[in-house]
């Protein structure tokens, strides 16, 4: 049991803190220090001034999880062995309350407060392998210069034909971006298929249809490499692919609805592979053609689609076999008074 709680509110540049008492939420220390692994050791000293005998597992670390400005720390403080927890920032927000005022030690004290009526919840923080981190750098860049470039095209279309030298000077800086991308996209694809932490999942993972090298290595990056969810039906929640129904008495009666609260990066790209395998696969395009007559929307369509992609990824990372069209034919047809299970592998 934790006799210090700490809730870290981290910045780009730096990161405040909060100290509080596990028996009766007093605050005994508040501070604000560089975020960095010589704030983090600043931090720690301070804190173990507080009282003596400390040891690692007195003290509970609670923040946000603000992806590159929490992790140098949290990977920090893990390897001093100290309990840390990096705690979903909506989370975080929506159990904080009506709030007036907001700034950072605000924030951190909040985040402390959470940290000690919500203890029982605490997860610990493990850092990523090697090859995930460097995974992980070549995917978010690559998803940067795709962004830049994105906007730069929708730029270069509000030009006149005029602007000549413009248009130039835009084309020649797209076209580096666009060879960037292919650079780290080849990188990308090196990772996955010759580091032994990867290969035999991105090699399962890529026989599914709908999975691009690029949907292949950010849901690698979300899952952990698929050590992060135990059922396909979580991943699909995680990513917004399940419809949540919303009642209330009598008068509130809503169609079940996906939830916004996901990763809406990797439900993009499960979109952009269901509305390629509705193109292009046959099997897919006569599903979709047979729920149109139902009278079913395209939407409803897609994120059917969608989660079968996501069981049949789980699926063959279960098995350990490569996705096989005639595997599903041959289960579909066994199935009793002619019901099938979309989620099959």
């Amino acid at each position: 049991m934790a006799k210090l709680i700490i809730g870290i509110d981290f910045s780009k540049e730096k990161m405040n803190f909060c100290c509080m008492d596990a028996q009766d939420m007093s605050v005994l220390m508040e501070g604000e220090v560089e975020n960095s692994r010589q704030g983090c050791g600043e931090m720690t000293g301070r804190l173990r001034s507080l009282r003596n005998g400390l040891r690692s597992c007195d003290l509970l670390f609670c923040g946000e999880n603000t992806g590159i400005y929490s992790i140098e720390v949290a990977e920090c403080l893990t390897a001093r062995k100290y309990f840390v927890w990096l705690e979903n920032p909506l989370q975080l927000k929506l159990s904080s309350g009506i709030r007036r005022s907001k700034t950072d030690t605000l924030d951190a004290r909040m985040i402390a407060e959470y940290a000690y009526r919500h203890q029982d919840k605490a997860e610990r923080f493990s850092a990523s392998s090697e090859g995930l981190k460097k995974l992980r750098e070549l995917h978010l860049t690559r998803r940067k210069l795709k962004d830049c470039e994105i906007a730069l095209k929708n730029f270069s279309g509000s030009l006149s034909k005029d602007s000549l030298p413009a248009v130039k000077a835009l084309r020649k800086v797209m076209e580096s971006i666009k060879e960037a991308i292919r650079t780290l996209e080849k990188e990308i694809r090196e990772q996955l298929m010759h580091e032994p932490e990867f290969m035999e999942n991105a090699s399962l993972v890529l026989t599914v249809p709908g999975i691009s090298w690029v949907t292949a290595s950010a849901i690698i990056l979300d899952t952990r490499n698929f050590t992060r969810f135990s059922t396909a039906r979580q991943y699909a929640n995680h990513t917004g692919c399940v419809p949540h129904e919303h009642d209330s008495g009598t008068s509130v009666h809503r169609k079940p609805r996906v939830s916004k609260a996901s990763n809406r990066y990797v439900n993009s790209l499960l979109t952009q592979g269901a509305n390629s395998l509705i193109t292009h696969n046959p099997q897919t395009r006569e599903y979709a053609q047979k729920k149109r007559k139902e009278g079913k929307p395209n939407g409803f369509i897609v994120n059917n689609i969608r989660n079968k992609i996501i069981h049949r990824l789980f699926a063959v990372i279960r098995n350990r076999k490569a996705f096989d069209w005639a595997y599903v034919n041959e289960y579909q047809t066994q199935q009793p008074c002619g019901k099938t299970k979309t989620h099959a592998a």
